[in-house]
Formats: C-alpha cells, structure tokens, sequence
C-alpha cells in the first residue's frame, strides 16, 4: 500500500471558482471535473479540461488556474507521496464508475465529522490513482487483454474462470493467460482477485452492508473463503479493515 498524505481536498459542487495565480507546487495536486470546464496552465503548456477530464500535477510543476464564470463540479485534492507517481499531466476521461463512487465515499465521509478521517481519506486517494492508473494502462493493452479486464470489471459479482474468459475470447485458457499475464504482470486469476478486493474494500469503506453482503457483491460465494484473502492481500480481515477506516 503506497504512503500517501492527504493536505487538502474539495469537491466543488456547481460553484464558480476564481483564478489561482502562478505558483509552484510543493505537493501532487489531482483535480476531476465531473461536469463544466476548466482551464490550467502547467509549465507554460494550456489545458481544457471537460466533462470526466483530470489534470495531475506534481511537486516542482509551475501551475496556474483561469477563472470560471460558469458553474462547474469538480473534485480537487492536494497529497504528498514517498513514491513517485507518473501519471500525464493531463488525462482525457479519467471519470470512470470506480472513481464516481469513491468520490461519493468521500462525500459521505466528510460529513460525519465524528470520524478520524485522515486514513480513510488516504485510502481511497490511492483506490481513486489505482483505478486511472489502470484505466491508462488499459488503453495499451493488446485487444484480448482489454476485452477480459473489461468483462471481468462487469460480472466481478459473478463465477468467472478462465474457461469463461476462453469462451469469452475464442482462445484457448493457457493462451489468454499467457497473454494477460505478459501485459499485465498478473494471471487473469491473481488480477480476478485484487479487483474482488479493491471493489470489497470500496463497500467496506461506505459501512453500511453487512460483511457476508460484501463479500457476495465482490464475487465470493465463501465468506470464509473471503475472509482469508481478504486477510492475505491487506493484511487485515475485513472487519478490522472496516474499523480501522470507519472507527469514532
């Protein structure tokens, strides 16, 4: 799990925002705009940003922002990173159902102002730069491999298998495998998996299904089963999981 520390973040509703005069950054800055226009200028270069487009800017980066008139929806967060993150400056429909729903987590959370929200917050930054990291690559992926991420992203809830994913695809399961594995660094298997507990940990974060509900929802038909990889890729079970980022 990456080290990330949240220093600021805002979800703009329709309001109209003024200029942000040059400046240089000392820390990453992620703004989505989720309906409206935006215009940056990053190291001289000038950005339009629209509906589902985001602008990444990194710590050195020379930023200015235009003024806005016109009502938009946005969502912004300042963060500091030990990692580097390598993401372009400017990312063209970065908006995806994942990042729409860990935007809307973020909104609740921020609300109940009982709660430490500070490590929950850090959390679903890197569940947000996770899933347009992985949207990115996509886009590079041979068409076989693009074709079995997007089924597995729409039936992570059913079986799937790679004989699934053969009668999917019309190749064999080793082939698909094999190819999967090449441009991803995962089998279709391991991959199935980390995308059940990306999704397990979204509703976790949310706190209000019950844990056997989850884990129906991520695709395990085992609670059990759930709970132990659950356990072995976090670290943590699901329920002290769900404490840790929901605790008063």
């Amino acid at each position: 799990m990456r080290n990330f520390t949240v220093l600021y973040n805002r979800h703009n509703k329709f309001g109209r925002f003024n200029a942000i005069p040059e400046r240089k950054l000392k820390y990453y800055d992620l703004t989505i705009v989720l309906q409206g226009e935006m215009v940056y200028k990053v190291n001289g270069v000038t950005y339009t940003l629209t509906d589902g487009d985001a602008i990444f800017n990194k710590p050195g980066d020379v930023q200015e922002r235009a003024p806005q008139l016109k009502r938009c929806d946005y969502f912004s967060v300042n963060f500091t990173s030990i990692e580097d993150i390598n993401l372009p400056a400017f990312i063209e429909n970065a908006v995806t159902n994942e990042v729409l729903l860990l935007i809307s987590t973020i909104d609740e959370i921020i609300q109940k102002p009982y709660l430490d929200t500070n490590d929950t917050l850090n959390v679903i930054l890197q569940s947000i730069i996770s899933v347009i990291e992985n949207n990115l690559k996509q886009e590079r992926l041979s068409e076989i491999t693009a074709k079995i991420i997007t089924y597995i992203k729409d039936h992570l809830s059913e079986k799937i298998t790679l004989a699934t994913i053969s009668e999917l695809t019309f190749f064999s399961p080793v082939y698909c495998d094999t190819i999967f594995k090449k441009e991803t660094g995962k089998s279709i298997i391991n991959y199935l998996l980390d995308e059940r507990i990306t999704k397990a940990k979204s509703l976790l974060i949310e706190g209000s299904l019950p844990l056997t509900k989850i884990a129906e929802l991520s695709g395990f038909t085992d609670y059990n089963y759930f709970s132990r990889t659950f356990k072995k890729k976090t670290g943590y079970t699901p329920t002290q999981y769900k404490n840790f980022n929901l605790r008063k």
